[in-house]
């Protein structure tokens, strides 16, 4: 367990958003598919449906510290499958990581059984490279989490590209990706214990598949072939919480004395431009 200092004055407001994973309600996923589950995002923030392939700037963030200019702390609940809510003093940085806690709710800060926390980025991204360098929790019932979302709690259908550790089998990598609310779940063999020791994981978003890498070696892709691929921006985020109630999906969280933890050394994203933008930029170094 790492030692940690709490994350202060980068919460949103105290009102809680009490919603299903996504934004609505869900049915479980059949034990067969090993897919995920969608997860909520904040308040509606416009733009229902517009398509955006180069949103926010690239950038590279070493988790030294809490960056309010980029990100913000969830504070809400999400319902459903999800046994804990959110709160911003499950975050803390410490030693250059981002240190995500999992434990018994045991001060009420969320009226859930359990809380932890969950950082979002302010503003939508687009097509490009998402790289997260972390070390999954290995506490049976947990799901540590790296993920583009956009959804009904953005006034959006729902878009998202996944990549989920489960605390069941650290060994395995879980990738999704959503299409209007479409899942469409793979499942990747590591060789590693993902709660053993720090690893890149990655995906690469164009308009005409999705890459995922891990350590930087081509771990699995899509093409669409098997349903339409994602076309909304997205919130990019890092979270770690207890499944409930999903079938066998995942263990139940069995909330103890003894919390549970993820922790992020780096995240960075590299945008890629819009075909039209590639053109104007090639056309000015002729």
């Amino acid at each position: 367990m790492f030692s940690m200092q709490v994350l202060a004055g980068l919460g949103l407001g105290a009102a809680l958003l009490v919603a299903g994973c996504g934004g609505g309600s869900v049915a479980a996923v059949p034990p067969a598919t090993q897919g995920s589950f969608p997860h909520a995002g904040a308040e509606p923030a416009g733009e229902a449906g517009r398509t955006v392939v180069s949103g926010a700037p690239s950038f590279e963030d070493t988790m030294e510290f809490a960056d309010a200019a980029r990100w913000q702390a969830s504070r809400w609940n999400n319902g459903g499958h999800f046994l804990n809510g959110w709160h911003p003093e499950q975050l803390a940085f410490h030693d250059g990581r981002l240190l995500i806690t999992l434990e018994a709710d045991t001060q009420s800060r969320s009226g859930m059984s359990c809380v932890s926390g969950e950082y979002r980025s302010l503003q939508r991204h687009g097509h490009g490279f998402y790289e997260a360098r972390l070390m999954a929790s290995g506490t049976p019932g947990t799901v540590t989490a790296f993920f583009l979302y956009t959804g009904p709690a953005e006034g959006t259908r729902h878009d998202e590209i996944d990549v989920e550790i489960k605390g069941d089998d650290p060994t395995r990598l879980h990738l999704n990706y959503w299409s209007d609310g479409v899942e469409h779940p793979s499942v990747v063999p590591l060789g590693f214990d993902a709660s053993a020791a720090f690893h890149d994981y990655a995906f690469r978003w164009t308009a005409t598949g999705i890459q995922w890498f891990v350590d930087g070696r081509l771990v699995h892709e899509e093409s669409g072939a098997r349903g339409p691929l994602p076309h909304l921006p997205g919130y990019l985020m890092l979270s770690l919480w207890g499944a409930t109630g999903t079938g066998a999906w995942s263990s139940d969280y069995q909330v103890t004395d003894r919390p549970s933890q993820a922790a992020v050394e780096r995240v960075r994203f590299e945008a890629e431009a819009a075909p039209a933008e590639r053109l104007r930029l090639q056309a000015g170094l002729r």
